[in-house]
């Protein structure tokens, strides 16, 4: 039997961010061992929206009462997690059930975090959100978020990151109150490495990182790195730009990259200069004997799955 329990709200310390490695990683949980779910408090009455710090965490398998779409009116929410199949087994508003119906709308789960939350991403809209959080396949954490709008629960899309976890009392996630969350995003090209980012509601419906001209790992030491192979060094970012060689053997500090096919780099003397990379597919770097997988031209990165 569903057990309602009113929670107060919960104001969540962003901390910095832990790495997978010096080239600039994901926060992770300081220990495997996982701890208890946090428990929302019990408290009576409920706090008004108006009162209320957001976001409240909620434990799986209760619920929670708050106006969802601004309306005036309590709205009941409730989310329950199948343990078995890591897939949403109820997730209700009001007593419509909307598991199969986020499902349809191309929400995908895969290692269910044991407790919800209630978020207010825009505090000028009266909207608050519903957020599900997912440990992923390796570690990929997202949180995914739905709206509802009196009929419907909408599904918002996903960020990178937890807003909390089981495993450890840090948060990935702040929230901005102007309908952007800052977080972090996995860029695609060289390596595997991570950026801080903000996130924004698309013309989609669908949370999208807000673009920018370069993204800075989250190591703030930048990721060094000893080049296998002669490449190509350029003055700046473009095909035609002044170029000279690196050596094999000499050393690079990767800075930033635009993500698609350049990267900021700093020589051991101090100079910054470019990498170019494969237009179509950014892990292929080039040398002077042709594009070659980043792995076989660097040593010191960072590749994992």
């Amino acid at each position: 039997m569903k057990q309602k329990i009113l929670v107060l709200s919960i104001v969540l310390t962003f901390a910095s961010s832990l790495l997978l490695s010096a080239c600039g990683a994901k926060p992770v949980a300081e220990s495997s061992e996982p701890s208890a779910t946090p428990s929302p408090i019990v408290v009576s009455p409920t706090p008004s929206v108006e009162a209320t710090q957001y976001p409240l965490i909620v434990k799986a398998g209760n619920s929670v009462t708050v106006d969802l779409n601004g309306d005036g009116k309590e709205d009941e929410v409730y989310y329950e997690p199948d343990e078995d199949t890591y897939s949403i087994l109820h997730l209700s508003v009001n007593g419509t059930d909307y598991a199969g119906s986020v499902y349809d709308q191309e929400f995908y789960s895969d290692n269910l975090e044991g407790a919800y939350c209630i978020t207010n991403i825009d505090a000028s809209d009266n909207m608050l959100e519903i957020a599900i959080m997912d440990y992923g396949p390796s570690d990929d954490c997202i949180t995914s978020f739905f709206r509802y709008d009196g009929n419907d629960l909408i599904y918002l899309g996903n960020v990178s990151g937890l807003i909390a976890s089981s495993y450890s009392d840090k948060s990935d996630l702040t929230f901005n109150g102007d309908g952007t969350i800052s977080s972090y995003v996995r860029l695609s090209v060289m390596q595997t490495w991570f950026a801080n980012v903000d996130w924004q509601l698309a013309d989609t419906g669908r949370f999208e990182v807000v673009p920018t001209d370069l993204y800075y790992p989250t190591s703030e030491s930048g990721c060094d790195v000893t080049a296998l192979a002669d490449i190509y060094l350029y003055v700046i970012n473009s095909d035609s730009s002044a170029k000279t060689v690196l050596t094999a053997g000499a050393a690079l500090k990767l800075i930033a990259t635009d993500n698609l096919q350049w990267v900021l780099a700093e020589t051991s003397d101090g100079k910054e200069c470019w990498i170019h990379l494969d237009s179509e597919y950014g892990q292929m770097v080039e040398t002077t004997d042709g594009y070659k997988y980043s792995s076989e031209v660097f040593s010191g990165l960072c590749i994992a799955d």
